[in-house]
């Protein structure tokens, strides 16, 4: 029992490195600013979904054929890559090239909740999974904020927001480590004889239950809209006239909020259901973008 808990502790330690990002709040002010539109701007995160779709389904067969723990580490160092990617990079093709590694990465990313629902397996605590992803969000949540938070300050002290991002590849290093400390979980995993034959049985899942196309659905929907308005939002927070630390002061505002609403977030979805838990993330996402909206109409339109 002790080795469990210990490893899970090593799991939260890995979550807060990871998601302890300065440059959360500057990444899309940084890269707009070097290329020559809006309409090249999302050429470059165009990239990024376009190689994901790509490696998604390879990076799952790593994952259950190499291991959880590897396919994190590598998650972890092309997190870096892309990072210093973004930082060194000075315009349209560095950093599409940027999100490429960047969607390769998060093609490996799976890997993180499925190891510790496989830590908690092999200890016979796998029906606790809820409970402990819960908090591990929290943390994630709560770490983007203070993240944010300084980075805010890193700027308004250097008036660099490429800082962020080169200090935040160093950060990420962390994280790189220690997930290198990880013990494989002993647990059995379904593999075909080929990684072809995976990839098929990967998509013959997805055909076959209706669930899960479903839900793959309404994650891309959700994905794709609240993404959509979330990439302009600290680029629309300046147009509003907001300073680099005040953009960085409400955009983790918003994340610290986050974190402590998902404390209570599985005892809201079972007490909503499926249903009322979709809706209220709609409601939840329209919302305050709408307000935001509001926010920016000139005086004499309101």
């Amino acid at each position: 029992m002790e080795a469990f808990r210990r490893r899970v502790t090593r799991f939260y330690l890995y979550q807060a490195c990871s998601a302890f990002a300065l440059w959360i709040p500057f990444w899309a002010i940084w890269i707009r600013g070097h290329v020559a539109s809006d309409f090249e701007f999302t050429l470059v995160d165009v990239a990024f979904w376009a190689g994901l779709l790509l490696f998604q389904l390879p990076g799952g067969v790593i994952a259950d054929r190499y291991g959880r723990k590897w396919s994190i580490v590598a998650w972890e160092g092309l997190r870096c890559a892309w990072i210093l990617g973004y930082g060194l990079g000075t315009g349209f093709w560095g950093y599409v090239v940027a999100n490429v590694v960047w969607s390769l990465g998060a093609a490996f990313s799976i890997g993180t909740s499925a190891y510790l629902y496989e830590v908690l397996l092999e200890a016979g605590h796998e029906s606790e999974f809820p409970r402990y992803i819960g908090r591990n969000t929290m943390i994630q949540l709560a770490m983007n904020a203070a993240g944010a938070f300084v980075g805010g300050l890193v700027v308004s002290l250097t008036g660099s927001i490429q800082h962020t991002l080169l200090i935040g590849a160093a950060i990420n290093l962390g994280a790189v480590t220690v997930a290198a400390s990880f013990v494989e979980p002993k647990v059995e995993r379904a593999t075909e004889p080929t990684w072809a034959q995976q990839l098929r049985q990967g998509l013959r899942i997805v055909r076959r239950r209706e669930g899960i196309a479903l839900l793959i659905g309404i994650e891309v929907f959700l994905g794709v809209s609240l993404y959509a308005m979330a990439i302009f939002r600290p680029i629309y927070l300046q147009f509003l006239g907001l300073s680099d630390l005040e953009i960085a002061t409400w955009i983790s505002g918003f994340l610290f909020v986050a974190a402590i609403v998902s404390a209570f977030a599985g005892r809201i979805s079972a007490y909503l259901g499926e249903f009322g838990t979709l809706a209220l993330l709609v409601a939840l996402g329209t919302g305050p973008f709408l307000g935001l909206w509001f926010l920016g109409r000139p005086p004499a339109a309101v």
